[in-house]
């Protein structure tokens, strides 16, 4: 209920979510096209809002840079 009371600072522990949780929420799983684990440094923290947002844009970064695309040729 702190969420929805409007307190400043819900726990963590209770309303956040590791990186685990969320890619099971998802639905997903794993990055589609990468094949390499991606597990930002803050994995295993419980995390919400901002924070969350921040951890899975890095963890989309470093999935991007993991892809090997075709090499494409002059003529094409």
């Amino acid at each position: 209920w702190a969420l929805i009371d409007g307190a400043i600072d819900p726990a963590p522990d209770e309303w956040g979510k590791t990186t685990d949780e969320e890619r099971l929420e998802s639905g997903f799983g794993n990055w589609p096209g990468v094949v390499e684990e991606v597990k930002p440094p803050t994995s295993v923290l419980k995390l919400y809002g901002g924070a969350a947002f921040e951890r899975v844009m890095h963890e989309f970064r470093c999935a991007t840079h993991s892809i090997q695309c075709p090499t494409v040729s002059r003529e094409k």
